[in-house]
């Protein structure tokens, strides 16, 4: 674990970017990025296409929900799974196809987001979903 004190933490506090790409595997394909999302951001529900994810709270608090689908005659509507907090030192895990959404519940949320393929691609192949 990184003291607090750190230059590159205490850079995206002070920053507070939407995305920093802290590294990217040019041969496995994983890349690890540090989200700030401010009070009341809303991230509609969406899964990740092909690709997984691991969700790690470095500071503040997120709201984090998880839906199934529910297809009936040519329709999907989302089914909720719960609903559940996430707090420093917190890890989430989702799985291809998993579908969540994230609402910040502090004043701003810092996460790493730890990913298994670039998630523009994703979306830019039409796999990533995002639901209304």
């Amino acid at each position: 674990m990184s003291p607090p004190d750190e230059a590159w933490l205490v850079d995206l506090h002070v920053r507070k970017e939407p995305s920093v790409e802290l590294y990217r595997d040019n041969d496995k394909g994983f890349v690890l990025l540090a989200h700030v999302e401010p009070r009341g951001l809303y991230r509609q529900p969406h899964n990740h296409g092909n690709g997984w994810a691991f969700y790690a709270v470095q500071f503040g608090q997120v709201e984090m929900s998880t839906y199934g689908i529910f297809r009936q005659d040519d329709r999907e509507q989302l089914v909720s799974r719960g609903c559940y907090s996430m707090k420093p030192g917190d890890c989430s895990a989702f799985l291809p196809g998993d579908i969540h959404d994230t609402r910040c519940r502090s004043e701003y949320v810092l996460m790493f987001r730890l990913t298994s393929c670039d998630f523009s691609e994703e979306k830019r192949e039409g796999r990533l979903k995002v639901y209304s």
